[in-house]
Order: C-alpha cells, then sequence, then structure tokens
C-alpha cells in the first residue's frame, strides 16, 4: 500500500517537470517538409468491440466526419493498443469503415515524427495508461497529444463504478496530465470541471493545459 501511495504521488508531483522537459526536448526540433503531418486518431475500444451507443456512437460520428473532411494539410491514420501491445495502425478497420485499401500492414507500428498529432478519440482508460512508453517515445519526436474526455464520472461518482474502473481512470488522467497539450470536452460543464481537477490535483492551470470544448451536436 505504502509504494503505491508513493507512486501515486511521484506521478502527480512529477507532472509538470515530465511535460516541460518533454516540450524542451522536441522544440528544436525540425519538420520534414515533404512529409504530409499524420492525424493518429486512437480507436483502440470502437475497434475491437463497438458497442454502438454512448461514447463509441460519439467516436464513430467524430472519426467519419474526420476522415471524410480531414484537417488541411494532415494525413489521417486510425490506430491502436492493448495493454501489452504498443499502438500500430489498424488499417482493418479504416478499411471496414471506408472499403478502401490502405498501403500499410495491419501490423506497422506508428511512424511518428515532429508536426504529426495523437487524437485520444476514444476512452481508453484501460489501455492507454500501459502504453506511457509509447507516448514518451511520440513526445521526443515532437508529437502534440490531445485527448477528448466525456465525463469525470468515476471521480465525482465513484461508488457508480468498480474500483478497477476507478483506479484505471485515475490512471489515465494522471497520463493526460504529464502527455496531453490540450484536452477537448464534450460540454462546458464538463471542461469547467476538468479545469478545478487538473489544478487542484496535478497544479496545472489553462496556460500549461488548454481545456477546450464542443457542442456534440446530432444525427
Amino acid at each position: 500500500m505504502l509504494r503505491q501511495f508513493a507512486a501515486i504521488w511521484l506521478w502527480e508531483s512529477t507532472a509538470k517537470i515530465v511535460r516541460q522537459r518533454a516540450i524542451a526536448r522536441h522544440t528544436n526540433k525540425c519538420v520534414n517538409p515533404q512529409r504530409l503531418p499524420k492525424l493518429f486518431i486512437d480507436v483502440s475500444i470502437i475497434a475491437a468491440n463497438d458497442a454502438g451507443t454512448g461514447i463509441q456512437r460519439v467516436v464513430r460520428s467524430l472519426l467519419l466526419q474526420l476522415i471524410a473532411s480531414p484537417p488541411s494539410g494532415f494525413e489521417i491514420k486510425l490506430v491502436r493498443a492493448t495493454r501489452n501491445e504498443p499502438y500500430r495502425y489498424t488499417n482493418d478497420y479504416l478499411e471496414s469503415l471506408t472499403s478502401v485499401k490502405t498501403p500499410y500492414a495491419k501490423s506497422d507500428e506508428i511512424d511518428a515524427s515532429r508536426g504529426d498529432v495523437f487524437l485520444g478519440l476514444d476512452l481508453t482508460s484501460r489501455i492507454a495508461p500501459r502504453r506511457h512508453i509509447d507516448f514518451l517515445r511520440w513526445r521526443v519526436r515532437g508529437v502534440r497529444c490531445a485527448f477528448v474526455v466525456y465525463d469525470l464520472l468515476p471521480i465525482l461518482h465513484p461508488e457508480w463504478f468498480t474500483q478497477r474502473s476507478q483506479r484505471s481512470f485515475r490512471h489515465w488522467l494522471r497520463l493526460l496530465a504529464v502527455h496531453a497539450d490540450t484536452l477537448f470536452c464534450i460540454s462546458n460543464s464538463v471542461a469547467k470541471e476538468v479545469r478545478h481537477l487538473m489544478l487542484d490535483r496535478f497544479d496545472l492551470d489553462e496556460n500549461e493545459l488548454p481545456v477546450e470544448w464542443f457542442h456534440l451536436g446530432a444525427d
């Protein structure tokens, strides 16, 4: 128990230091002008099992729009990981959505470099914290990371969740505190809660970790 507490304290107390070092490492790296930056979209959960509702309904809808109208200057790449396997391209899932063949093999690991962006669109609270080394490698290479936060219910109402779910969600929040460049919330109220949590728990204000929000819309 003491070792676990010490590990948690170390995570939370060093979040700023790790973030600052990661930013400093990639600030002076150059972008390859001949390479189109990639937008890596995490679909780890929905690619394995699409429940068809809730968060995954939002993930699928936003994903289809991003594929149809990618941000200017970016190439869309869907990626997935497991707790034991690193992030890789998931071209089979992309092909199931678009019926378009891709040149990358299913097992290819991500070839990330400065100018690329990782978007944690799927809620991967049990996977992403186990892939901490992946994010460290990307940060060193100059990859920016953004995550979508749907709610803080495991923190605000722990009685609704199992202890395992609570623990995984806390680990996921620590990962965000260390590696996220921006957080996107699905409502203004969630954004306010996230800003308060990041400041209270990790001493990160909006100048260090911007927290934005957007309307979910409708089909």
